[in-house]
């Protein structure tokens, strides 16, 4: 009888640790697919931005063009008009001119205003479309912080906190204040680094393409392979970078760990 309870005991610890160790492998499976999810998003987003440009930029040739015709059009039918008018004094030959002219002035104006309909139709999907990426993107991000606060507490604080914390409402609650403490802190962090080398990644990367667009339009065939090489390197370094903000816990845990760092904070 006396050995009944120890068995017991750790017949349910095995259990509870194969539960977490399910738990983990679902929230780590979870958080790899939302961060996929993110990073396709994120390289759509900065295909469609420069589309974008360049639809804008052609759109607005197209418009100079549409509103040239224009004018030439309201030109060539008043020329038009005054011929008719004036039949007695033109020949059969000047008014059949005047007509093909103003025929095919109005055809030119009516296939740029088709043109210049469909531009602004693209460029008011890839505005609707980026819309929906950085609500995506924005999203996902908050997902993973919440799910990587989750992933570390079950695979380190959730033990140290069941050392300190003897009732279960006492551990969850203590749990959750934790939670909250450590996404500030990485809230907070992931800020510092996101407006310091993931911006300058981001301007790198943009001058690469300059650069890139430069050697195309000189003649730089033999710098393309390199320039390639670097934006691929650039763009997983951004991916990394990103992987870091998103996985970055306080230093004292990993110094001291979960009991010595809420020791300290609660004599400070």
């Amino acid at each position: 009888m006396s050995t009944s309870k120890p068995i017991n005991d750790a017949l349910d610890a095995a259990h509870l640790d194969h539960i977490i160790h399910s738990m983990i492998e679902n929230v780590s499976d979870s958080k790899s697919q939302i961060f996929e999810i993110s990073e396709e998003s994120r390289k759509e987003h900065d295909a469609l931005v420069k589309e974008l440009h360049l639809v804008k930029k052609e759109l607005k040739g197209i418009i100079e063009r549409s509103d040239a015709l224009e004018v030439e059009s309201r030109k060539s039918r008043n020329h038009l008009a005054e011929i008719s008018s004036a039949f007695n004094q033109f020949g059969e030959a000047d008014i059949r001119s005047a007509y093909e002219t103003a025929n095919a002035i109005q055809n030119q104006l009516t296939i740029v205003r088709e043109m210049e309909r469909q531009m602004k139709h693209r460029r008011n999907e890839i505005e609707r479309r980026l819309i929906q990426l950085s609500t995506t993107i924005e999203k996902a991000d908050a997902l993973i912080g919440r799910v990587t606060v989750v992933l570390n507490y079950l695979t380190s604080d959730l033990k140290q906190v069941g050392e300190v914390v003897a009732s279960a409402r006492e551990q969850r609650a203590f749990g959750l204040q934790m939670i909250e403490a450590l996404e500030e802190e990485r809230k907070r962090l992931a800020r510092e680094i996101h407006d310091g080398p993931a911006q300058t990644l981001a301007q790198v990367l943009l001058g690469l393409d300059v650069v890139d667009r430069v050697g195309k339009k000189e003649g730089m065939a033999a710098s393309q392979a390199e320039l390639q090489k670097y934006r691929v390197m650039v763009q997983g370094a951004l991916g990394e970078v990103r992987r870091i903000i998103y996985d970055l816990r306080p230093m004292s845990l990993d110094d001291l760990g979960l009991v010595p760092t809420l020791q300290s904070t609660c004599v400070a």
